[in-house]
């Protein structure tokens, strides 16, 4: 299948839970007046030689089901790639990652990726509230109390 833009062609992933649901149209096609030379799975019907419209199919269904209308393709690629941006993995997984969601490193980074300040206080925010909970993986077997903070008796330090 073409990838975004029609650059070039990406692999369509269909989890095995999906493929009754997409071998029960394909079993139909002659009754819904899909064109014998029509090769799309997901085919128009009435004789046509195009496709179905994923968008305005999205948008029947969330209107049926009376979510919201703004899911678009789009945004399920900008929510996947933000939060596969947020795993820490090596380069060759991540560039098959941007290869097929049809961008590059650099949009990557720049689009998906936290910034690096919002980056800097999840990460330390979340090893603070772990040391702070006791359930840090850094902590030593030396327990907590057993660390002396040397502030003299009546001072405060906030």
């Amino acid at each position: 299948m073409s990838g975004k833009g029609a650059r070039y062609m990406v692999p369509i992933l269909v989890p095995n839970d999906l493929m009754a649901a997409i071998n029960k149209p394909v079993s139909i096609r002659a009754e819904a007046c899909v064109h014998p030379n029509n090769r799309l799975v997901f085919a128009s019907t009435q004789g046509s030689l195009n496709h179905v419209n994923g968008w305005h199919s999205v948008q029947a269904v969330c209107a049926s089901a009376g979510a919201s209308s703004s899911i678009t393709a789009t945004k399920i690629r900008h929510r996947y790639s933000t939060m596969y941006a947020l795993q820490e993995l090596p380069e060759n997984e991540r560039s098959a990652f941007y290869r097929h969601m049809g961008h590059g490193k650099e949009v990557n980074q720049l689009v998906y990726q936290c910034p690096l300040a919002i980056e800097e206080v999840v990460k330390v925010g979340r090893f603070l509230t772990e040391l702070d909970a006791g359930t840090s993986a850094h902590m030593s077997a030396t327990s907590t109390s057993a660390v002396s903070s040397n502030v003299p008796a009546g001072e405060n330090y906030t």
